[in-house]
């Protein structure tokens, strides 16, 4: 026999109620609110900020400008060409590429300065009172 679960004696049983269908609330038609007339505030002026004081005011004493270079007697000098001994590297690196240069360098020399350029197995050197001259001497045995 199969077990059948029995009500506690303490809890009373009520039977299920057959549910009754309730009829929906019929629908209400929104009403329009009525139009608020507002009256409109006439344009403010804009408020106008009274001028910063000016620097006397504050207890600030100007100074003088400082005199220009002229008035001082310095003498300016418009910029000139680069000296004729300063080198274009760009030129340098293409004869070097044309040369076959592996590699160079700068060093600082007794005699003022050495260029070594790098070809494969040998080096080649150029000495000069400059790095200008020490360079023109390296490219010049180069070629």
């Amino acid at each position: 026999m199969p077990y059948q679960a029995q009500p506690y004696p303490a809890q009373p049983y009520y039977p299920a109620q057959p549910y009754a269908a309730q009829p929906y609330p019929a629908p209400q038609v929104a009403r329009q609110p009525k139009p608020l007339a507002r009256a409109q505030a006439p344009e403010e002026e804009p408020r106008r900020m009274p001028p910063p004081p000016t620097p006397e005011e504050l207890g600030i004493k100007l100074v003088a400008p400082a005199p220009t270079p002229e008035e001082l007697g310095i003498k300016l000098v418009a910029p000139t060409a680069p000296p004729p001994e300063a080198l274009d590297w760009a030129m340098v690196h293409t004869l070097l590429d044309k040369g076959g240069a592996t590699g160079f360098r700068l060093e600082k020399h007794p005699q003022g300065f050495r260029f070594v350029v790098e070809v494969g197995n040998r080096t080649i050197d150029g000495i000069g009172p400059s790095q200008t001259e020490a360079v023109r001497v390296a490219i010049r045995k180069l070629q």
